[in-house]
């Protein structure tokens, strides 16, 4: 998509040229050849600092919708929410290549469009969860429906690598990725209900036990919200601090990986999507585990619920620290290899 050959790499100052194994590596991040025969030849001329602001737009969109999505989800049902954020992804994604071919400005508006629809999904996710899942299965329906971030980043950087590599070049990721999100409109809007009672694709049986041990009523709830106490709630802030810190190296690790394994490892195209899946390959696996742990943990009682998030999130955000930080220094163009251990390691911590 955009070329990288036309901007020398500056991850490396003067100072530190010094190091053979830096200098190698300097020298062959710099080769514009070598760029190319690794697959970045894209056709859009935008600097790393352009790049760097594509990637926060998103961000700024999110941010706006992320304060009220979970109200209306609430009020008025997650089902057509999504369906109206999915049909945001569907047109960005759909026209994206005639945008960015025409104007970086446009293609920045784009991006904050995304992200408006983006903010409705984790909010939605949990109003939906939590009409169709007991409270015993609260980290299992956790695990479970926020899976679909890793198995999409996980296909996602393997697929769009090789499409970019191939003679159909970058535009056919965005028309495919389009395409998918448009047959997904038309399954969700099929099988998907707000709630057991009104779904037709489930047995009496099921629909009785859900109704029973799930909070499904179809009242609307007249209590007033106690904004106050909430922001001045140590617990709460602590909870919103503690999750904003883990949400942005997840966010950063998403965002930028692919960037830093080119630019810092030197790795072409198609090992670059090798080296992104096994991140969010390995949350997929382990958060799968540690969701149904957790919930057998709180089902014996062996600990309390909220000794057992803390435990569980604690382990998260060591792990992902030393997989970061181990990425960061530990790791180099000669030897890129290892770059799959702590990818592994960051991601077999994504217990949260």
């Amino acid at each position: 998509m955009v070329n990288s050959t036309a901007y020398q790499s500056h991850n490396l100052t003067e100072e530190t040229s010094s190091s053979s194994s830096i200098a190698k590596c300097q020298s062959a991040l710099d080769d514009p050849e070598s760029s190319i025969n690794a697959g970045y030849d894209g056709d859009l001329l935008w600097s790393p600092a352009q790049q760097t602001l594509l990637f926060s737009a998103s961000v700024y969109g999110s941010f706006i919708t992320l304060f009220f999505s979970g109200y209306l989800a609430d009020k008025f049902g997650p089902k057509f929410l999504v369906m109206g954020a999915t049909s945001i992804f569907v047109f960005v994604s759909l026209l994206t290549p005639l945008v960015a071919n025409y104007s970086y400005k446009m293609f920045f508006v784009m991006r904050i469009l995304m992200g408006l629809g983006d903010g409705f999904m984790f909010p939605c996710s949990g109003s939906l969860a939590g009409r169709w899942f007991p409270s015993t299965e609260k980290s299992t329906a956790a695990a479970l429906y926020t899976s679909g971030r890793q198995i999409a980043a996980s296909l996602a950087s393997l697929i769009a690598s090789n499409l970019c590599a191939s003679s159909l070049k970058w535009p056919s990721v965005f028309y495919l990725f389009g395409t998918l999100g448009f047959l997904f409109l038309i399954i969700w809007f099929i099988f998907v209900s707000n709630h057991p009672s009104s779904n037709k694709f489930i047995c009496e049986a099921e629909r009785q036990y859900l109704m029973a041990n799930c909070n499904t009523t179809n009242k609307k709830n007249t209590n007033k919200v106690p904004w106050r106490k909430m922001l001045t709630s140590p617990p709460l802030l602590s909870a919103v601090f503690c999750n904003f810190t883990f949400i942005l190296q997840a966010t950063m690790m998403q965002n930028f990986l692919p960037m830093f394994l080119k630019e810092n490892l030197g790795l072409p195209l198609h090992s670059n999507g090798i080296y992104t899946m096994m991140a969010f390959g390995s949350q997929l696996l382990f958060k799968n585990v540690s969701g149904p742990a957790g919930d057998y943990i709180k089902r014996k009682k062996i600990m309390t619920d909220t000794n057992c998030v803390k435990m569980f999130q604690t382990i998260a955000s060591i792990g992902s620290s030393f997989g970061m930080l181990a990425l960061l220094f530990l790791t180099d163009c000669q030897n890129p290899r290892m770059a799959l251990v702590y990818l592994f390691v960051f991601g077999k911590s994504d217990f949260q």
